[in-house]
């Protein structure tokens, strides 16, 4: 007698599910259609999306049916298996499936790698990301991504656990949104010209401010004094209270002020830069609502790049033509500060720079170029040149007491450089390329770089040193076995014990592909070279 059919295959565990099904004999294999969606029926949803599907064609077929999942959904509400996922849609039954097999397949993270015992990935999955941001008081990561025509998702993954907390769906997004700093409210700007604050939690809105009458153009979030600033096509800047939603203060521009704007640190003043030439920067005063600077603008053929110094008091205009100055506009004195680098007055196109954190010092360097790179004295007005450190690859960086540059040279080795003395201190051998990107760890021990592998050249990894010693510690994977993918973004937590990278997924046809976050934890202090 043939061993009767269990119904209550256990829900909890998928993976011991899967193992338990076997087709291949019994009579459960030769069961009709409408009795195997019965059974299938009395299944979790995520027994029938990781396992039943997995089985064989027909099981695969059955369980995408849709009837099925009307059935489903009333016994396994997704809103209650998952308090943390909420639509915000019109209730679509055909869409149910769908969502299951992301919440359970994609939404926690994965640990894919272990190295050493010191160091672990979890994998967090993004969808088309849009937007990064880090809540540190809450060592959270928030993840802005878009993975459906109707709507954009704002995801909060716990970055010790690797779990996916909260799953917050948005409409219609004008931009990226913006977490404060707390990590509790989600502030976005949307078509319709309104701006919402959600509760990150409940995703409750709490406030739409619903003043302006035109597209926004810009959306800043205040810490210091729990405010929002938008800037509106509409030829307005507003100021509200994060609390209350109540606006605090309107100003009006001329849109032309407004093609691209900067605020200062403390929230005070926000800075209007022109996209026209002839138009002239402004500077408002955010409490009072005065307009504090209406300065000409010095570079003919317009603002190309602008960077505000970490002090909030200058900022620094790179201009469009070559011909054309750097400039540097003092806040505090309302006066400019005209430079000029290389010895044939002509700017380089490709010319990136830094600014020292106390705002006095400038490092400017261009990227593939034979230029020294220069360090400008803003206090003193003096321009010195380092030599020696030429051929700028791709990125050049301050060390973390700021005495020192750490470039990547064309030549595939990283050097350290004195800032005052201009003399190499360090090197650092990349081997197979040289790195695109570099890091170091805020307590100045660990020196992170993105290179290509030396083994297998088109493949990336990151490659971690000791910036003391020297030695080699570690080499990071990016690629899995079967697939390849490019480094969009790479972080390095405040605390140095965590590095996180997005990842493009490269396709067949190279075009880059879905996006995952990747957090790799030092498990154990990483003193040692291996």
């Amino acid at each position: 007698m043939a061993n009767p059919i269990n119904h209550s295959l256990p829900d909890a565990n998928p993976s011991s599910v899967a193992a338990s099904i076997d087709i291949s004999e019994g009579p459960i294999s030769y069961l009709p259609e409408e009795m195997l969606i019965n059974i299938f029926s009395n299944l979790s949803p995520e027994v029938i999306a990781e396992s039943c599907r997995g089985v064989c064609k027909r099981w695969k077929r059955l369980s995408d049916d849709q009837e099925l999942y009307k059935v489903v959904e009333k016994r396994f509400p997704i809103e209650k298996r998952f308090p943390w996922y909420r639509r915000n849609l019109e209730p679509q039954p055909e869409l149910y499936r769908e969502a299951y097999v992301q919440l359970c397949k994609r939404e926690k993270a994965i640990s894919t790698h272990m190295i050493d015992g010191k160091y672990r990935e979890k994998v967090l999955d993004c969808g088309e990301l849009t937007g990064i941001q880090f809540v540190h008081e809450q060592n959270q990561v928030v993840i802005a991504s878009s993975e459906h025509q109707l709507y954009d998702l704002i995801k909060v993954w716990n970055l010790e656990t690797g779990e996916c907390e909260i799953r917050l769906e948005e409409q219609d997004l004008a931009r990226e949104p913006l977490v404060t700093a707390d990590g509790k409210k989600r502030i976005a700007a949307h078509t319709n010209h309104t701006i919402t604050v959600r509760d990150l939690a409940t995703g409750e809105v709490l406030h739409t401010l619903a003043e302006h009458i035109d597209s926004i153009s810009g959306l800043e979030y205040v810490s210091k004094k729990q405010s929002i600033v938008s800037l509106s096509q509409d030829h307005t800047i507003k100021v509200w209270d994060l609390h209350s939603g109540i606006c605090q203060l309107t100003l009006p521009f001329h849109h032309s002020e407004a093609s691209d704007h900067k605020m200062t640190p403390d929230g005070k003043r926000i800075i209007l830069l022109p996209k026209s030439p002839t138009a002239p920067i402004t500077v408002w005063n955010l409490e009072t609502g005065e307009e504090l600077i209406r300065a000409p603008q010095r570079q003919p053929n317009g603002i190309r790049r602008s960077e505000m110094t970490p002090d909030g008091k200058k900022i620094v205009l790179l201009p469009k033509a070559v011909t054309d100055p750097i400039v540097v506009l003092d806040l505090e004195k309302a006066k400019y500060l005209r430079l000029t680098l290389p010895p044939s007055r002509r700017l380089p196109d490709n010319v990136c720079f830094r600014c020292t954190s106390n705002g006095k010092k400038v490092i400017f360097y261009s990227i593939n170029s034979t230029d020294s790179v220069a360090v400008v004295d803003l206090e003193a007005k003096k321009r010195k040149s380092i030599t020696e450190a030429k051929g700028i690859y791709a990125d050049l960086i301050l060390t973390p007491n700021e005495q020192g540059l750490i470039a990547a040279h064309q030549d595939r080795v990283i050097r350290v450089w004195d800032l005052t003395t201009g003399v190499c201190e360090k090197i650092f051998e990349s081997h197979a390329s040289s790195p695109t990107c570099l890091k170091i760890t805020p307590n100045g021990k660990n020196l992170i770089a993105v290179c290509q592998d030396d083994t297998h050249r088109s493949q990336q990894v990151i490659k971690i040193w000791d910036f003391q010693t020297g030695a080699h510690l570690t080499t990071l994977p990016v690629d899995g076995e079967t697939d390849r993918g490019m480094i969009d973004q790479l972080f390095i937590t405040p605390d140095g014990s965590k590095v996180i990278f997005t990842r493009s997924r490269l396709l067949e046809n190279n075009e880059l592909g879905e996006v995952s976050a990747h957090v790799w934890d030092f498990l154990k202090e990483p003193s040692t070279a291996v």
